[in-house]
């Protein structure tokens, strides 16, 4: 989930989440659901023109 952006506190709010389901066997899907629409851009990765780029130059390699 660090390629979503999320950080430590996220961690310990998405381990509660665990927690409340395995140990409590509540349902948590509204709260993981709102709490996961923060996390929806995938960073860390090449995009669009960027990926055409390396992809050519990894080709050139082999």
């Amino acid at each position: 989930m660090t390629r979503f952006g999320m950080e430590e506190e996220d961690f310990k709010t998405l381990t509660q989440f665990i927690r409340d389901v395995v140990v409590e066997g509540k349902q948590v899907k509204g709260e993981v659901t709102s709490f996961r629409k923060r996390f929806q851009e995938l960073k860390f990765c090449f995009s669009g023109s960027e990926f055409e780029e390396h992809l050519e130059a990894l080709h050139r390699l082999i």
